[in-house]
């Protein structure tokens, strides 16, 4: 399972370089998601080191968020 997601995190990270202009117009949306991201994991941090479970959560949010800005390409790839 963590290959996967580590997997699909690389994919989608090359994925945000290619469309990085595209992702400009949804920058307001992007950075509301990565806000509510950074809080999430911000919450995991509070019991050291963060759950693996805690992570996986704040990530998917993340991308359901995202999703919502039009799309995973449009938004940039959290790198916490």
């Amino acid at each position: 399972m963590f290959m996967f997601q580590l997997l699909v995190t690389v994919l989608l990270l090359i994925a945000s370089f290619i469309t990085v202009a595209e992702g400009q117009k949804n920058k307001p949306c992007c950075e509301q998601c990565y806000g509510e991201y950074d809080g999430c994991m911000f919450l995991c941090g509070e019991w050291a080191p963060p759950s693996p479970k805690c992570v996986h959560r704040c990530t998917t949010e993340y991308y359901e968020c995202v999703h919502h800005c039009g799309g995973y390409f449009n938004c940039p790839v959290p790198t916490k």
